[in-house]
C-alpha cells in the first residue's frame, strides 16, 4: 500500500511539472509571434540590435524557467526522500504492531488497547496548513515534521509501554498455562486415586465372594461327608451280615460234606466257590463297560446354557470346538471305546470337580457336521446324569458363527443349587470363549498363510 501511494504521488508531481513546462512555452510563444521573431514578414526589417536585444529578453526568460525547474527538481527529491523515511517509519511501525498481535494471538490474551491517535509533535504557526492548497516545498517541510515526530520522548513512551503490555501478556500467558497444567495434574491424580480404590473395592468384593463359595462349598463337602459316613456305616454293617451268614454256611457245608461224600460234597463244593466268587466280585472295584451306542435324545431336563459371537465361519469353529474338548484341562484322558459314522462312544475322567474330586464316565456323541455335537452320560462312577450340546448358528453371509453350549449334569448329591449354577455357568462361559479364542487365531493364520502363496 505505501509503495502504491508513493508512485502515485511520484507520478502526480511529475505531472505537475510537465504542466509547468506548457505553461512556460504558452507564454513564452506568443510573446515571441507578438515581437516579430518568427514572423516572414517582419524578418529582413529588423535589425541587428533589436534581434540581439530581444534574444537577451529571451534567454533571460529561459534562465528564470530553468531557475524554476531546478528548484522545483530539488523539492521534488527532497519530498521523495522524505517519502522513503515515512515509507520507513510506517512499515517499522507495522511490523512492530505485527508482533504484538501475534504474541496476543499465540498467549491467548485480551486484546491490547489502542490509543485514540498517533502522538504527533505539534505544527509550528508558520507551517500550519494555509486556506489555499500548499505548496511542493511546504508539503515536503510537513512531511519532515511528521517524521521528525516519531523521534520525540512521547512516541518512544508510546513504544515503550507497547512493549511492557506485550510483556504483561506473555507473563500472564504463562501463569495460566502454569494453572492450567497444575490443574490437569490435579485431575489426573484424582482419576488414579479413584481408579485405585475402584480397584481395591473390586478385590474386596472378589475376596467375599471367593469366601462365601468356600463356606458353600465347606457347607456341601461337609454334608457330603456325613451322607458318605453314613453310608459306609451302613455297608460295614451289612457286610458283618453277609461275613457272619457266610461263615455259617460254611461250617454247615463242610459238616454236611463229611456226611454226604460224592456228588453232594462236589455240588457243595461248587456252591460254596460260586459263593465265594460273588464275594470277590462285590469287594472289586466297578469296571465301566462300552455299550452300543444309542440314538441322543433331549430328556427336557434343565440346562445351563452360554453363547458367544465368533468372527469365523462354521467349519473353522467346527474344528475349534474338537481342538476345545481335546485340550479341556479338567480332563485328565479321553478315548474312544466304539467309532462310528458321526457317532462314538467314549470313555473320559474328569479332574478338579467341586466336591467329588475325579469322576469316570463313559458317553455316547453324536455330531452333525459344521452343525452341532450332542453327547449324553451312560454310566459313571460319580455321575448321576449329563447330558448337553455344541450348536453352531452361521451368519447370514456365513462370515460369522454363533456358538451354544448347553449342558445339565447331576451329581446326586445334596449341593446348594444356586452355588452349583454358578460355577457351572461360569464354567461354560469361559470354554465358550475359548473356543472363540481358537477360532479368530485360525482364521488369522489361514489368511496369512492365503497372502504369503
Amino acid at each position: 500500500m505505501i509503495d502504491k501511494s508513493f508512485k502515485t504521488s511520484l507520478r502526480r508531481q511529475a505531472t505537475a511539472a510537465t504542466l509547468s513546462m506548457l505553461f512556460v512555452n504558452a507564454l513564452l510563444c506568443p510573446s515571441m509571434e507578438a515581437k516579430g521573431l518568427f514572423s516572414g514578414d517582419d524578418k529582413e526589417s529588423q535589425s541587428q540590435g533589436q534581434l540581439q536585444s530581444q534574444l537577451y529578453q529571451i534567454s533571460q526568460q529561459l534562465t528564470q524557467v530553468q531557475a524554476q525547474m531546478t528548484q522545483l527538481q530539488l523539492q521534488l527529491n527532497k519530498r521523495i526522500g522524505v517519502m522513503e523515511q515515512k515509507q520507513v517509519a510506517l512499515q517499522e511501525t507495522i511490523n512492530h504492531q505485527n508482533t504484538l498481535l501475534t504474541g496476543i494471538a499465540h498467549h491467548g490474551g485480551p486484546q491490547t488497547p489502542q490509543r485514540a491517535a498517533e502522538p504527533v509533535a505539534a505544527r509550528p504557526a508558520s507551517v500550519q496548513a494555509p486556506a489555499t492548497q500548499p505548496s511542493l516545498e511546504e508539503a515536503a517541510d510537513n512531511e519532515v515534521a511528521v517524521t521528525n515526530s516519531k523521534t520525540t520522548p512521547s512516541y518512544k513512551s508510546h513504544i515503550h509501554d507497547v512493549s511492557a503490555q506485550d510483556a504483561a501478556l506473555k507473563a500472564d500467558a504463562a501463569l495460566k498455562a502454569e494453572a492450567t497444567q497444575k490443574a490437569e495434574a490435579a485431575k489426573k491424580a484424582l482419576a488414579l486415586k479413584k481408579e485405585q480404590q475402584l480397584k481395591d473395592q473390586q478385590a474386596r468384593e472378589a475376596k467375599a465372594a471367593a469366601a462365601a463359595d468356600a463356606a458353600a462349598i465347606a457347607v456341601a463337602t461337609a454334608t457330603t461327608t456325613t451322607v458318605t459316613t453314613t453310608t459306609t456305616t451302613k455297608l460295614s454293617k451289612k457286610e458283618r451280615a453277609e461275613k457272619e451268614k457266610l461263615e455259617k454256611e460254611r461250617l454247615a457245608e463242610e459238616k454236611s460234606s463229611h456226611m454226604l461224600p460224592g456228588v453232594v460234597g462236589e455240588r457243595l463244593a461248587k456252591v460254596k466257590s460260586s459263593k465265594n466268587d460273588d464275594k470277590n466280585d462285590k469287594n472289586k472295584e466297578p469296571v465301566l463297560q462300552a455299550v452300543a451306542p444309542s440314538k441322543i435324545t433331549n430328556s427336557g431336563k434343565p440346562r445351563l446354557r452360554a453363547s458367544i459371537l465368533i468372527k469365523a465361519p462354521p467349519e473353522v469353529v467346527w474344528e475349534a470346538v474338537h481342538e476345545e474338548r481335546k485340550t479341556d484341562p479338567d480332563m485328565a484322558y479321553s478315548k474312544v471305546l466304539r467309532q462310528g459314522v458321526n457317532e462314538a462312544t467314549l470313555e473320559q475322567k474328569f479332574t478338579l470337580i467341586p466336591v467329588i474330586g475325579s469322576a469316570v464316565c463313559v458317553m455316547n456323541t453324536q455330531e452333525v457336521p459344521n452343525r452341532r455335537i450332542d453327547y449324553q452320560l451312560v454310566k459313571s462312577d460319580r455321575f448321576k446324569a449329563m447330558e448337553g450340546s455344541w450348536v453352531l448358528t452361521p451368519s447370514a453371509d456365513g462370515k460369522s458363527t454363533t456358538l451354544e453350549l448347553s449342558s445339565h449334569l447331576d451329581l446326586g448329591l445334596p449341593i446348594p443349587k444356586g452355588m452349583f449354577n454358578s460355577v457351572a455357568e461360569k464354567k461354560l462361559q469361559k470354554r465358550v470363549a475359548h473356543v472363540r479364542e481358537l477360532a479368530e487365531k485360525s482364521l488369522v493364520a489361514q489368511k496369512r498363510g492365503s497372502s504369503v502363496q
